[in-house]
């Protein structure tokens, strides 16, 4: 059980430092990202327990250095998306004939792209409202 655990903690604390990467190291964009593979990682093989484990380890590893808002950042942007796709690609269900039916993966993507609009649409909203005046009085 402790290595279970221990698992999910090193797992988050290595997602962490790539994200910190790009803060520190010139080519350290492309490790951040590969910031959710840890998460990925733990979250599939040890379980949605150990993904909810290592992404608020990994939350605290990013807090260290950039204080509350650099974490809040790191589990909006990193943290749910990995989370509600680990918890949806790990349903499953028995199938009248006793086989294993899984979550189907076009759902899985579906769910990809809501994340990623409820993230970026309001940003998106935002900066057309910020130039809405600019837009509706420009002829065509």
């Amino acid at each position: 059980m402790l290595a279970y655990w221990a698992g999910a903690v090193v797992l988050g604390a290595i997602s962490g430092a790539l994200y910190l990467a790009a803060f520190v190291l010139p080519g350290g964009v492309v490790l951040a990202s590969l910031t959710q593979a840890p998460l990925f990682i733990a979250g599939l093989t040890l379980g949605l327990p150990a993904a909810l484990a290592a992404s608020a380890t990994s939350a605290l590893v990013v807090s260290a250095p950039t204080g509350p808002i650099g974490a809040l950042l790191h589990g909006l942007v990193n943290a749910v998306p990995v989370l509600v796709l680990v918890q949806r690609a790990l349903l499953s269900r028995r199938a009248a004939d006793g086989s294993l039916e899984w979550y189907p993966p076009g759902l899985i993507f579906s769910w990809l792209a809501g994340l990623a609009l409820a993230l970026l649409g309001p940003g998106t909203l935002g900066a057309i409202g910020a130039n809405a005046t600019v837009v509706l009085t420009v002829p065509f």
